[in-house]
Order: C-alpha cells, then sequence, then structure tokens
C-alpha cells in the first residue's frame, strides 16, 4: 500500500507519476483522423478510396488495412494477389501520409491431418 503525503491534489499526482512513470504519449497523427473498414478487394481499391477523401477535403491522417491483406485471414501473411508484398507496403507510405495494417487478436490453428 501506498501513502501519497500530497498536501494539495497537485503534489498527490506528482508524487504518483514519480512512483508509477509518465504515461506515454502516443503519436499525434495516431489520435487524428482515421478511416478503416473491412472489405477492400486489392491494395488499389484501398489506395482509390484513400485518395478520393483526401480529394474530397476529408480530413485524414490514417488509413488502417483491416484483415483482408491477409492470406485466408492468418495472421503474419500477405495475400500475394490481391496485396501483393511485391509492391511493397513502402510504396503505399509513400502515397498515404500513414498506413496501419490490422493485426488480429487471435491465431488462427490449422491442423494438417
Amino acid at each position: 500500500m501506498y501513502f501519497f503525503p500530497g498536501p494539495t491534489p497537485d503534489e498527490v499526482t506528482q508524487q504518483y507519476l514519480a512512483l508509477v512513470g509518465r504515461p506515454f504519449l502516443p503519436a499525434y497523427w495516431g489520435l487524428g483522423f482515421q478511416i478503416s473498414r473491412y472489405g477492400y478487394k486489392d491494395l488499389d481499391e484501398l489506395i482509390n478510396v484513400t485518395e478520393r477523401n483526401v480529394a474530397a477535403g476529408i480530413p485524414l491522417d490514417t488509413t488502417v488495412a483491416d484483415i483482408d491483406y491477409m492470406d485466408r485471414y492468418k495472421d503474419f501473411t500477405t495475400g500475394e494477389v490481391r496485396f501483393p508484398v511485391s509492391v511493397s507496403f513502402s510504396e503505399v507510405f509513400d502515397r498515404l501520409d500513414r498506413f496501419l495494417r490490422y493485426l488480429q487478436n487471435s491465431v488462427i490453428l490449422q491442423i494438417f491431418c
């Protein structure tokens, strides 16, 4: 158990932060306007949707690709036909200000018989 004597609320906060550390400040763009959706048929569609929003003057800081980019929705994979690695995601980064790939909070277990 910890006791923070203060005596003011501001000093209590400072004493608490001295014990646990300061909170992490996320990147500024991560707090901005984001678009994300499920169902992009390929990388070109994802880029076109993003560019169309920017051209329309819609504020946009980040584009998030849902699990569509994965090979059969398996983590740590990329669907070569629809989201080819050969097109390098760095090319996408160059065209879009920020681009994030969605990672599932589960891993598909594939059993081979």
